[in-house]
């Protein structure tokens, strides 16, 4: 999210239509009347550049607080990092003491995990203990509740046995009545032959009578055979033991229901009989029907072969039945026999128990003993190290109280340190920005007047630096932007000053990068500047060195042509050889006199640079030796000598390149002062 500092800054960038617009007559004047003609820049932009050379006088001063409020912040992180190095310090006492009392808690720890592992094991011992005799009782308990109901069984087994043997003797003795029935009625048949015809009017009632009594006999055969499944649920609970007893309850209901069915079938029989006798009274009377009834009698007949047949059957099941109930007897005494033999091991099982209980006693008592012995051992060791922990505790208890009210005591002064630094750092703060606010001003005056030597002798190079200018200056208002957001932050967050000065040193790095920028620029100005000046004299003195040059030549020629008229003169005299050879000589000895004349001339001329020596010597020596070589060559013409002809001095190479540098530069400045 933006500032309302970055909104504000944005829209002062944008391009807003002017508050005092210029008026039609200056709006509608031609190009050429509103700009300059050399450089191109309009008239109606001054105020733009004082007020860009104000921005910039406020960017440098804002440079100069950047650099006084590094040296600053140098000396308060000094003073912090000092601040922390004395609080590492005491941290690290703080931790030492720290480990100290770990360590003998660590200690102590060991101990009581060493006391509570020895009361585990006395725990465990006496757990051990308890649970075996635990054991040895609840094993003779069941051993007795196993006797208990062995015996009980034995006891069924033998009332089942003897009650089946009656069942089986009141079985064969309902057999032989049934026989014994079973041929009184066929001599009731035989009789009935003679009395069918008496018998056919109630043969329906008779019919009705054998079907009930037919009815009643597959009763009979189904609670037989609920008799033989309850014979073998007997032998099922035999086999599980616990369920006995409840099952052998069940087998002697069930048997005193079959009892009381044997009962109703001993009166029902009996009712059979008095209902035979009254049919013997029918057949009597109704044996006038017998003819009519012998056809049905037959079928009867045949039905009562066919139901003998089926009960003849049923009894031959129901013996093999009574054979296997009797071999399961048999298993189950064999079963008693295995119980017994069981019973006997448990018994030894429970001696061998009993001979280790009195090993454990014995190795209990052993325990015991040991046990108070490294009981005392152990208390022993426990007071010892409790009262050395105690006196370890009380003296890093005294320790502890005396660091941190020494702690509190620093952070306090700390506290204070810091405030006064504080109070200190914005007073200084605000003198050194007074301080740098004056020489920012200084700077700037002398910037100005800088600027308008430059503008007055380079307006050329204003122009095309203007437009870096802009550029720079943009930079450095968006960068200074960034600074004054980095103070507000900074002032926002006065708790996190590491943080601030780091971005204040990046920050802070970039603009000093900015302004060694901008102070190389305006190096590369200066420079250029004293390279024209030190172009504009070189070209001065070479003007001179060449009017010099000339003048030493004219007078070099005037002494030639005057030397010649002597030559001359002498040459009209031929009478006066001898005489004028002499002199000639002596001049030729003595050619200087003449130019010791005018060499103070040639040395008063060069005054102003003291860097022309060598080149005054050069030029006098080549003067001296134009002056020989012109005088030994009069002298060989006038007296036809064979020495060689010595020629004139060439000028040498480097003084015409510098002749014709210096004419260039002449022309270039002629040409500049024509467009100024």
């Amino acid at each position: 999210e933006e500032t309302p500092r970055e909104r504000a800054d944005k829209e002062e960038m944008d391009i807003h239509i002017p508050s005092y617009p210029l008026p039609q007559e200056i709006q509608q004047m031609d190009q050429s009347e509103k700009a300059c003609r050399y450089c191109g820049v309009s008239y109606l932009i001054l105020h733009e550049f004082q007020r860009l050379q104000e921005r910039l006088q406020e960017v440098e001063r804002e440079l100069e607080r950047a650099r006084g409020s590094v040296e600053r912040e140098r000396a308060v992180r000094e003073e912090l990092r000092q601040a922390f190095d004395h609080l590492e310090e005491m941290k690290a006492a703080v931790l030492q003491q720290e480990e100290t009392t770990r360590a003998l808690d660590l200690q102590l720890c060991v101990v009581r995990h060493e006391m509570e592992s020895v009361r585990t094991d006395k725990e465990r011992v006496c757990t051990e203990l308890e649970n075996e005799h635990a054991r040895r009782l609840h094993l003779r308990w069941r051993c007795e509740q196993q006797q208990q109901v062995l015996g009980e069984a034995l006891a069924l087994l033998k009332s089942s046995r003897g009650e089946m043997m009656s069942i089986k003797s009141r079985f064969t003795h309902f057999q032989e009545n049934w026989e014994d029935s079973k041929a009184l009625i066929q001599q009731s048949c035989i009789s009935a032959d003679a009395e069918f015809k008496r018998q056919q009017q109630k043969a329906d009632g008779v019919e009705a009578e054998l079907n009930r009594l037919q009815g009643e006999v597959p009763n009979l055969t189904t609670c037989l055979d609920a008799a033989q499944e309850q014979i073998l649920q007997l032998d099922s609970q035999v086999q599980t033991q616990k369920l006995l007893q409840n099952e052998n309850q069940e087998a002697w209901s069930l048997i005193q229901g079959l009892r009381e069915e044997m009962k109703t079938l001993n009166e029902d029989l009996q009712n059979n009989m008095h209902e035979r006798e009254h049919v013997k009274e029918l057949l009597e009377t109704k044996s006038a029907e017998k003819e009519e009834l012998q056809e049905l009698w037959s079928q009867q007949a045949r039905d009562q072969k066919a139901t003998m047949e089926r009960l003849s059957r049923d009894l031959r099941e129901k013996e093999e039945s009574w054979l296997s109930c009797q071999q399961r007897c048999e298993s189950l005494k064999e079963q008693l026999l295995a119980w017994q033999q069981k019973e006997e091991e448990v018994t030894r099982r429970l001696e061998q128990a009993e001979a280790e209980l009195k090993d454990l006693r014995v190795a209990r008592s052993t325990l015991q003993q040991e046990r108070k012995e490294l009981r005392r051992i152990h208390v022993g060791e426990l007071e010892r190290l409790e009262e050395s922990f105690r006196t370890r505790l009380e003296a890093a208890e005294e320790h502890n109280s005396k660091m941190e009210a020494c702690l509190e005591q620093k952070q306090a002064e700390q506290v204070k340190q810091l405030k006064q630094l504080e109070m200190e750092l914005r007073r200084e703060a605000v003198i050194e920005l007074d301080i740098q606010r004056q020489k920012n001003q200084e700077l700037l005056q002398k910037y100005q007047t800088e600027n308008q030597q430059l503008q007055k002798k380079i307006p050329a190079i204003i122009h095309s630096a203007t437009q870096e200018l802009h550029e720079e200056i943009a930079v450095l208002q968006e960068r200074m932007e960034k600074q004054g957001e980095a103070r507000e932050s900074a002032s926002q967050r006065e708790q996190q000053v590491l943080q601030v000065q780091r971005e204040g040193e990046a920050q802070l790095q970039s603009a000093l990068q900015d302004l060694q920028q901008a102070q190389k620029q305006l190096q590369q100005f200066r420079e250029e500047k004293t390279a024209l000046e030190k172009e504009k004299y070189l070209l001065e003195e070479t003007v001179r060195r060449e009017c010099e040059e000339r003048e030493e030549l004219t007078s070099a020629l005037t002494l030639a042509g005057e030397q010649l008229l002597d030559l001359k003169h002498l040459s009209m005299k031929p009478r006066d050889t001898q005489t004028h050879t002499r002199p000639s000589r002596s001049t030729l000895a003595h050619p200087d006199p003449p130019t010791s004349k005018h060499t103070p001339i040639l040395l008063h001329h060069h005054p102003r640079n003291p860097s022309t020596p060598p080149s005054q010597g050069t030029r006098r020596k080549s003067l001296g030796e134009w002056h020989s070589g012109s005088v030994s060559r009069s002298l060989a013409s006038w007296h036809e000598t064979s020495r060689p002809v010595s020629t004139l001095p060439k000028i040498n190479k480097d003084r015409i390149h510098l002749v014709n540098d210096s004419c260039k530069n002449i022309t270039t400045l002629l040409s500049r002062r024509d467009k100024l």
